[in-house]
């Protein structure tokens, strides 16, 4: 259903980029930030792209860029490897969510916070296409990562069973930072004896260190040592200042 779902898509998405976005289309870009407001209302698809990109956010932000590569390739004949990234969830379809709401039922899904940061990471280049050869066979693989705070370079190799190596200059990377995010809901605050934290790992992060944010994102579950809980960890799409520090 899903499939079938993107192919109905795909060329409204295609005719949306290529009406709206021609200008951006005509420059080469690593980073393309789409607004999903504008996608919302200018789409006669937008109600179910949007529902769909909400409650599928990895498979829908790959068909955004899909359709972005095919858009860039019907104006410049030249092919193009975009990263996606979303902000401005349409009010008509975002539910509000506080920090101490997150629980189970939002995993998966694309969601929007609003904190304060509390601590930050340095950045750091995290792969995110693993390129790897096996020098006994000769065999190579591309393998795409999606949190490379949790994979392993060592992979064996599917033909020959022997270790596969590191093709560095093959591979892809892109920025990470690491933020810790603390409630600003003054409501929740009054009743709280504590403040809670929220991990965000986000992507692309053009370098955050204080202030108030709205981050977009998805969250996932990330295994606790050994026991049967799972930590709550936000994979981090697009960060934007709300608020400077007070």
């Amino acid at each position: 259903m899903r499939n079938s779902q993107t192919l109905n898509f795909e060329p409204e998405i295609i005719s949306y980029l290529k009406e709206f976005h021609f200008e951006n289309l005509t420059k080469e870009k690593n980073i393309v930030t789409m607004d999903l407001n504008d996608l919302f209302h200018k789409s006669p698809l937008g109600n179910a792209i949007l529902e769909y990109i909400i409650n599928y956010p990895d498979e829908g932000i790959c068909l955004l860029e899909k359709c972005y590569n095919e858009a860039f390739w019907d104006y410049n004949c030249e092919r193009i490897n975009i990263t996606a990234s979303i902000k401005n969830i349409p009010k008509e379809l975002l539910s509000k969510i506080e920090i101490h709401e997150i629980n189970t039922c939002h995993v998966g899904k694309l969601i929007e916070i609003d904190g304060k940061i509390k601590s930050t990471k340095k950045i750091v280049s995290g792969i995110t296409n693993l390129a790897l050869t096996c020098t006994t066979c000769g065999n190579s693989a591309i393998f795409k990562i999606e949190n490379p705070f949790e994979t392993s370079l060592e992979r064996t190799c599917p033909k020959c069973s022997q270790k596969m190596f590191l093709m560095q200059s093959e591979s892809k990377y892109e920025d990470f930072q690491e933020l810790t995010l603390i409630s600003i809901n003054k409501e929740f605050l009054s009743k709280s004896t504590s403040n809670i934290e929220q991990e965000i790992i986000l992507k692309n992060s053009p370098g955050i260190y204080n202030g108030i944010f709205r981050i977009i994102g998805i969250p996932y579950l990330r295994p606790n040592k050994k026991t049967g809980v799972f930590d709550i960890i936000i994979k981090g799409i697009y960060a934007e200042k709300i608020e400077d520090e007070k």
